[in-house]
């Protein structure tokens, strides 16, 4: 059985689980559902990462999901390993119950050269 977007997230995992395994244990799900395999550089082709919920603090907003482009997975690992994710949940103005972490964001305020910004984005009630 021939898996869309197997050849991007197998390394993904790998590399995730090997070099960051205390993110590793936080997640529970990968979804290839907007991953366009070989078309990785794509808009819009990324990587899922569900959360753990029982790995968070409950005194603040929960991180439900990370986000990660298919094109630049590796350098956003590493950012998000330098981020203080706990931080920003604890901002004022979080009053969402649940975010989703978008690694993929950038800043194009310098067009020749965009900056990775993360974002939280408040998951909408149901």
């Amino acid at each position: 059985m021939l898996i869309d977007g197997i050849e991007i997230a197998a390394p993904f995992l790998l590399a995730v689980r090997t070099t960051y395994p205390n993110l590793y244990k936080q997640w529970s799900a990968v979804s290839l559902r907007d991953c366009f395999g070989a078309q990785e550089d794509s808009p819009g082709s990324n990587l899922r990462v569900a959360v753990r919920p029982g790995t968070q603090p409950m005194d603040r907003p929960a991180v439900v999901e990370i986000v990660f482009s298919t094109a630049n997975w590796r350098n956003e690992l590493a950012l998000l390993s330098r981020i203080n994710v706990d931080e920003m949940l604890r901002r004022p103005g979080t009053t969402a119950q649940a975010y989703v972490l978008k690694m993929s964001i950038q800043n194009r305020t310098n067009a020749t050269s965009p900056i990775p910004e993360p974002r939280l984005v408040p998951l909408p009630s149901r």
